[in-house]
């Protein structure tokens, strides 16, 4: 009898020392941004005539809008005389708001998900350091496009080299709020509205579609576009990779502001008003490299800041994304949906216009 009891408490303790045993804790990390997952969810609700619309769709079409407007010379029977800081300005604020403001606005009433997953948390390193990163990558952008430009010149592709601050020069310099204004519609202004637009939603939406690495080509390549600029395009391409792949790392918005920002500033003020940072070349019947060796140790201090930043601000994240490029760069390596008609018409009317408005 006591070897029966004995027998029937053993798998009793067995049992409840099995219960005790506490599981073994598995972190699994998943690479596929929040945000990008959410908007995945509501894609499959929405109806098929939602799905073809895109945003990048009605930037073209505010594009096409404003250069009507250039086209017939509004702005001119608006503001006639020559062409001044207030022509100017009208210019770009009526360009920011046909191109991300109006567009966005009716975007978002078609697809609202895109505003209700939009980011605004930011860590206060993250921060400084989007603040930071704008400086050096702006300098080695924008040497990048001078000594591009100097080449072009060479070998008669271009009639001048690069000048920068032909925008500035309109404002004049002797009081401090017609540099608000001018800080406030080239550098501020446009760092907002073009990160909500293109990394907010653009870039979000091409995630759903294509590879990753081609999404960050493409909203990068958009981001040049919309300069309407053949000198500005390239250091914006490269903004547009840069802060593409924060956006990318960090899932904030307001990361991408602030390095939009801080890139701005320093691409249309400090390299023109500060001594030691002005790009703006005097001769330009430069021959020897020797000449050209002070800007270059400039490009190479910029460099030197800019690596270490980019480094710290990728390490603030546990998935680092130049340790482990591999699984970052494919991490949406498969489609989710497919092929948008509409953003490949988009795009190349894009590429059609920017080309239209570079010759005229």
């Amino acid at each position: 009898m006591d070897d029966k009891q004995n027998n029937n408490i053993r798998p009793s303790n067995q049992l409840r020392s099995e219960n005790t045993i506490r599981p073994t804790k598995i972190r699994i990390v998943n690479p596929t941004p929040k945000t990008s997952q959410a908007l995945l969810n509501q894609a499959h609700r929405n109806s098929k005539w939602q799905e073809k619309f895109n945003l990048l769709f009605f930037i073209v079409l505010g594009c096409l809008f404003f250069l009507l407007l250039d086209v017939f010379n509004i702005w001119q029977k608006i503001i006639p005389g020559v062409y001044t800081w207030k022509s100017f300005t009208l210019m770009r604020i009526v360009f920011l708001f046909l191109v991300f403001v109006l567009p966005s606005i009716i975007y978002i009433l078609i697809k609202p998900q895109f505003a209700s997953t939009f980011n605004l948390t930011l860590n206060p390193l993250t921060a400084i350091l989007s603040i930071l990163i704008g400086f050096p990558f702006a300098y080695i952008m924008a040497l990048l496009n001078l000594t591009l430009a100097i080449l072009l010149e060479r070998i008669g592709i271009l009639e001048n080299i690069i000048y920068f601050g032909k925008q500035l020069s309109l404002f004049p310099s002797s009081n401090a709020i017609y540099l608000i204004v001018y800080l406030t519609i080239i550098c501020l202004i446009p760092a907002i509205l073009t990160e909500f637009a293109l990394r907010g939603i653009v870039l979000e939406e091409l995630l759903l579609q294509k590879k990753q690495n081609r999404a960050i080509l493409f909203c990068a390549a958009i981001t040049g576009l919309l300069t309407f600029q053949l000198q500005e395009f390239i250091p914006y391409f490269g903004l547009g990779m840069l802060v593409s792949m924060l956006y990318l790392y960090h899932q904030s918005a307001i990361t991408t502001m602030l390095c939009h920002l801080t890139f701005n500033f320093t691409y249309h003020y400090l390299i023109i008003k500060t001594s030691v940072l002005n790009l703006n070349l005097t001769n330009s019947s430069l021959l020897f490299i020797e000449e050209m060796i002070p800007t270059i140790i400039k490009g190479l201090i910029a460099t030197t800041l800019f690596v270490p930043l980019f480094v710290i601000l990728s390490q603030t994240k546990q998935i680092n994304p130049l340790l482990d490029s591999e699984k970052i760069i494919e991490r949406h390596s498969k489609k989710k949906q497919p092929g948008n008609k509409l953003f490949n018409i988009s795009f190349i009317a894009l590429i059609i216009l920017f080309i239209i408005y570079v010759i005229i």
